[in-house]
């Protein structure tokens, strides 16, 4: 039988995030290469961190939907889930009766709606 001890856990954590970062790093200079043109990559690896937390705090946890809210903080402004302007996100994010995939997909929709109708 197989024991995992903490250190391993936290390991296995680490090599998870290293690898995450590593992904979303190529993935958002393919999908934004202007908007990261100018971000060296300890900033980008930066930017990845921070939203990848803020996600979390809204029970955004599936890398699928992680890697949409960081397109979303790409695409709208780092701080979309706070910004008045954007009041549609924030709404969506602080709704704590919608599960975080939940979230996600009613972002998807109003950001959809939105550059349908200007």
């Amino acid at each position: 039988m197989l024991t995992l001890r903490r250190e391993h856990y936290q390991a296995f954590q680490e090599t998870a995030k290293t690898e995450f970062v590593r992904r979303m790093r190529v993935h958002l200079r393919k999908e934004f290469p202007q908007k990261t043109a100018t971000m060296p990559g300890p900033d980008l690896d930066g930017f990845i961190t921070r939203h990848r937390t803020r996600a979390e705090a809204y029970n955004i946890s599936l890398a699928d939907d992680v890697e949409y809210y960081l397109d979303c903080a790409m695409r709208y402004g780092e701080h979309f889930d706070t910004d008045p302007k954007k009041n549609w996100a924030g709404q969506i994010l602080r709704t704590p009766s919608l599960k975080g995939s939940e979230k996600v997909t009613y972002l998807k929709k109003f950001a959809a709606e939105r550059e349908k109708n200007g």
